[in-house]
């Protein structure tokens, strides 16, 4: 996420005033939450934050994730409106539901795949300088052409 806010100072203070949250460093600076933030971060175990703080985050659709010493998520508060990341996981959820843009996703997955190792043949063709790889190229990369070329409807859904 581009919008994220990281709290790492020890003796930050996460609190709510007058319907914004504000930032209290340790050092007495303060900072109010910018308007576009997406995730508060707290990576750190001195911090603390106001339940009205969160209850302030999590009206705005502000997720809070709480990190341990080795940066591992330990809690994720994520609020119950729909915000950016409960659509892409609803998106992701119809995705393996509807059948044919699974397969679909899955043929250019594996087309991408095999096109990918024909390159790195005819990178081996071009460095090792034997010509004979290219045509190895030129058949691996007809496979994933003709994996293109199949209708989806040709494909079993059972199999994926």
């Amino acid at each position: 996420m581009a919008n994220e806010i990281y709290i790492t100072e020890p003796g930050t203070r996460i609190i709510a005033r007058k319907g914004s949250v504000i930032i209290m460093r340790g050092n007495g600076e303060k900072q109010a939450l910018p308007p576009n933030t997406e995730e508060v971060i707290i990576a750190t175990s001195r911090a603390s934050i106001t339940t009205k703080a969160v209850r302030i985050l999590a009206m705005k659709g502000i997720n809070l994730v709480i990190l341990n010493p080795l940066g591992d998520p330990v809690a994720i508060i994520t609020p119950p409106v729909i915000n950016k990341t409960v659509i892409t996981r609803v998106r992701q959820y119809e995705l393996f539901l509807e059948n044919e843009t699974r397969l679909e996703l899955a043929r250019r997955i594996i087309a991408c795949k095999i096109e990918n190792q024909a390159r790195l043949v005819r990178y081996f063709a071009k460095s090792r300088r034997e010509p004979s790889l290219n045509d190895i190229a030129y058949s691996i990369s007809t496979i994933a052409t003709q994996l293109m070329s199949i209708e989806t409807n040709r494909l079993n859904p059972d199999i994926i």
